[in-house]
């Protein structure tokens, strides 16, 4: 009798999320995937045709988790300072929590850049930013924001890899960054 696992979608993103946390992209294929979601190589197949689409999947699921929480912080109206801590905060515990994970797709292969999936959510990334922008009444364009969303992430996971029991200290400089920058932008 075939083993009956609920929920297998999920038990092989939760897999591949994270092998793909722990292992550089390489190391991770699909039989390691397979493996660690207790299933055959054939069942992962019939989920997902290739690593790189469970990838795109994993990747575009993990961020969208984030930019809910994003979403659901609250608004500081009187405190907009607040409001910049609390989102490097999320977006501080979430980067660290996939350890790099999505450094390989941004950065070095066309194929996951190009997908539309990793358009749209860094459409999403872009259009969480320009609220945060918006509510400090800072005029920026979309190129801008991008530009210092990439900033961003390379100084957050800068000191994460560097400063790892800093958490507090690491959050303080990069709100004072965001919060610097917005004081520039509005002069």
């Amino acid at each position: 009798m075939p083993k009956i696992i609920k929920n297998l979608e999920e038990t092989i993103t939760n897999s591949a999320l994270d092998l793909f946390r722990n292992l550089d992209y390489d190391e991770v294929d699909m039989k390691k995937i397979a493996k660690n979601s207790g299933i055959a190589v054939g069942t992962l197949y019939n989920y997902f045709p290739n690593k790189l689409e469970l990838y795109i999947t994993v990747l575009c699921q993990s961020w969208n988790d984030t930019l809910y929480k994003i979403n659901n912080i609250p608004h500081y109206e009187n405190d907009p300072k607040l409001q910049i801590k609390e989102f490097i905060s999320v977006l501080y515990d979430d980067v660290s929590f996939r350890n790099g994970m999505g450094s390989y797709g941004l950065s070095s292969n066309k194929a996951i850049s190009a997908d539309e999936r990793i358009i749209d959510l860094k459409n999403s990334i872009q259009t969480t930013l320009m609220y945060y922008f918006e509510s400090t009444k800072t005029k920026i364009t979309k190129e801008e924001i991008s530009k210092f969303f990439e900033c961003l992430l390379v100084n957050l996971s800068l000191l994460i890899h560097n400063y790892y029991e800093e958490r507090s200290s690491n959050i303080q400089l990069l709100s004072d960054m965001f919060i610097s920058y917005l004081k520039f932008k509005n002069s």
